[in-house]
Protein backbone atom coordinates (compact mmCIF):
# COMPACT_ATOMS: atom_id res chain seq x y z
CA UNK A 1 0.00 0.00 0.00
CA UNK A 2 1.47 3.36 -0.71
CA UNK A 3 0.24 4.98 2.16
CA UNK A 4 2.58 2.63 4.35
CA UNK A 5 5.60 3.68 2.04
CA UNK A 6 4.74 7.43 3.25
CA UNK A 7 4.52 6.10 7.16
CA UNK A 8 7.89 4.20 6.46
CA UNK A 9 9.69 7.22 4.77
CA UNK A 10 8.67 9.63 7.52
CA UNK A 11 9.48 6.50 10.47
CA UNK A 12 12.86 5.48 9.15
CA UNK A 13 14.96 8.27 10.80
CA UNK A 14 12.74 8.06 14.01
CA UNK A 15 13.37 4.17 14.88
CA UNK A 16 15.47 4.04 17.59
CA UNK A 17 17.63 1.05 19.64
CA UNK A 18 14.65 -0.77 21.31
CA UNK A 19 12.20 -0.57 18.42
CA UNK A 20 14.77 -2.11 15.92
CA UNK A 21 14.99 -4.66 18.75
CA UNK A 22 11.45 -5.40 18.16
CA UNK A 23 10.96 -5.20 14.74
CA UNK A 24 13.82 -7.89 14.54
CA UNK A 25 11.73 -9.94 16.39
CA UNK A 26 9.13 -9.74 15.10
CA UNK A 27 10.29 -10.57 11.67
CA UNK A 28 11.30 -13.90 13.07
CA UNK A 29 8.04 -14.20 15.02
CA UNK A 30 5.09 -11.88 15.13
CA UNK A 31 2.23 -11.31 12.95
CA UNK A 32 2.26 -9.59 9.59
CA UNK A 33 0.03 -7.20 10.92
CA UNK A 34 2.19 -6.20 14.16
CA UNK A 35 5.51 -6.33 11.78
CA UNK A 36 3.67 -3.52 9.74
CA UNK A 37 2.66 -1.26 12.53
CA UNK A 38 6.00 -1.55 14.71
CA UNK A 39 7.06 -0.48 11.38
CA UNK A 40 4.97 2.19 11.29
CA UNK A 41 5.01 3.07 14.82
CA UNK A 42 7.36 6.12 15.23
CA UNK A 43 5.42 7.99 11.80
CA UNK A 44 4.70 11.51 13.05
CA UNK A 45 1.18 11.47 11.14
CA UNK A 46 -1.59 10.67 12.98
CA UNK A 47 -3.87 10.44 10.24
CA UNK A 48 -1.95 8.48 7.89
CA UNK A 49 -1.59 5.31 10.56
CA UNK A 50 -4.81 5.88 11.80
CA UNK A 51 -5.72 5.31 7.90
CA UNK A 52 -3.33 2.24 7.55
CA UNK A 53 -4.80 0.90 10.63
CA UNK A 54 -8.15 0.90 8.96
CA UNK A 55 -7.11 -0.62 6.24
CA UNK A 56 -5.75 -3.58 7.97
CA UNK A 57 -9.00 -4.17 9.61
CA UNK A 58 -10.63 -3.75 6.42
CA UNK A 59 -8.59 -5.54 3.84
CA UNK A 60 -5.45 -7.68 5.09
CA UNK A 61 -7.44 -9.82 8.09
CA UNK A 62 -6.56 -12.69 6.21
CA UNK A 63 -3.04 -11.97 5.96
CA UNK A 64 -2.26 -12.92 9.66
CA UNK A 65 0.85 -15.11 9.12
CA UNK A 66 3.44 -14.32 6.93
CA UNK A 67 5.37 -16.67 4.99
CA UNK A 68 8.51 -17.97 5.18
CA UNK A 69 9.65 -15.26 1.86
CA UNK A 70 7.78 -12.44 3.47
CA UNK A 71 9.66 -13.16 6.73
CA UNK A 72 12.88 -12.96 4.67
CA UNK A 73 11.72 -9.64 3.14
CA UNK A 74 10.93 -8.19 6.92
CA UNK A 75 13.90 -8.78 7.72
CA UNK A 76 15.43 -7.47 4.66
CA UNK A 77 13.19 -4.47 5.72
CA UNK A 78 14.94 -4.29 8.96
CA UNK A 79 18.15 -4.62 8.07
CA UNK A 80 17.20 -1.16 5.95
CA UNK A 81 16.07 0.88 9.23
CA UNK A 82 18.82 -0.34 11.77
CA UNK A 83 21.29 1.02 9.10
CA UNK A 84 19.18 4.13 8.82
CA UNK A 85 18.74 3.82 4.77
CA UNK A 86 15.03 5.55 4.41
CA UNK A 87 15.38 5.10 0.64
CA UNK A 88 16.27 0.97 0.83
CA UNK A 89 13.77 0.32 3.52
CA UNK A 90 11.03 1.85 1.38
CA UNK A 91 12.67 -0.09 -1.64
CA UNK A 92 12.84 -3.42 0.25
CA UNK A 93 8.99 -2.58 1.55
CA UNK A 94 7.98 -2.24 -1.99
CA UNK A 95 9.41 -5.37 -3.02
CA UNK A 96 7.54 -6.84 -0.30
CA UNK A 97 4.52 -5.28 -1.18
CA UNK A 98 4.88 -6.10 -4.85
CA UNK A 99 5.62 -10.38 -3.91
CA UNK A 100 3.07 -9.97 -1.30
CA UNK A 101 0.40 -9.19 -3.74
CA UNK A 102 1.65 -11.88 -5.97
CA UNK A 103 2.06 -14.93 -3.76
Amino acid sequence: MHLELLAVEDAVPRHGDRSIARLAALSDGGTDRAFHTALCAPCTMALLTTTIDRMWDRVWQARAEPTAAARREHRRIVAAVRAGDTQAAVAALRAHRAATFDR
